[in-house]
């Protein structure tokens, strides 16, 4: 009756331990452009909540999951995210393509409530990049728009003064 007892026990052991078995990923990641690598870009695993981790300044990263787990998905602002299938791999090196992405015009009002300009009652001014920077010898941002929107000047505003 012992032996049995025991042997249960090894195999509810041995059980335990494929359900509960986990791998480390690791790897860098790296611009596809110019090669260098790129820091904070979030790292998840794919089919699990709470699983996920950030590059270091390095690029590097590591990633304990569960073995169930069968893609990574890397993300960071400004590239296309990608999802890496894992199979047998410990060490997941990625190279991240640069994605462009055209904004639409979007309005900031006062009380920072964002709206499209059709949906606006009131007039809207607008100065574009390009006459911004067409300006000689601009010493700050605030010269530059001076004379462009309404309301903006390069002096300051009354009882505002500099300490030496």
């Amino acid at each position: 009756m012992r032996k049995f007892t025991l042997m249960v026990v090894i195999l509810l052991f041995i059980g335990l331990q494929g359900v509960f078995a986990q791998r480390t990923i690791t790897g860098t990641v790296t611009s596809a452009d110019d090669g260098s690598s790129i820091p904070g870009v979030t790292v998840i695993a794919v089919g699990v909540s709470g699983i996920g981790t950030i590059s270091d300044l390095n690029g590097k990263y590591s990633l304990s999951i569960p073995a169930t787990v069968t893609k990574l998905r890397f993300s960071y602002v400004g590239m296309k995210t990608e999802e890496i299938d894992i199979g047998t791999q410990a060490v997941i090196d990625i190279k991240m393509a640069t994605e462009t992405v055209k904004l639409g015009e979007v309005v900031v009002t006062a009380l920072g409530i964002k709206k499209e300009t059709k949906a606006i009652g009131y007039s809207v001014q607008e100065v574009s990049g390009e006459a911004l920077t067409k300006v000689p010898d601009v010493t700050n941002f605030v010269n530059s728009m001076t004379g462009k929107v309404s309301g903006c000047t390069n002096s300051p505003p009354p009882g505002f003064r500099i300490l030496p």
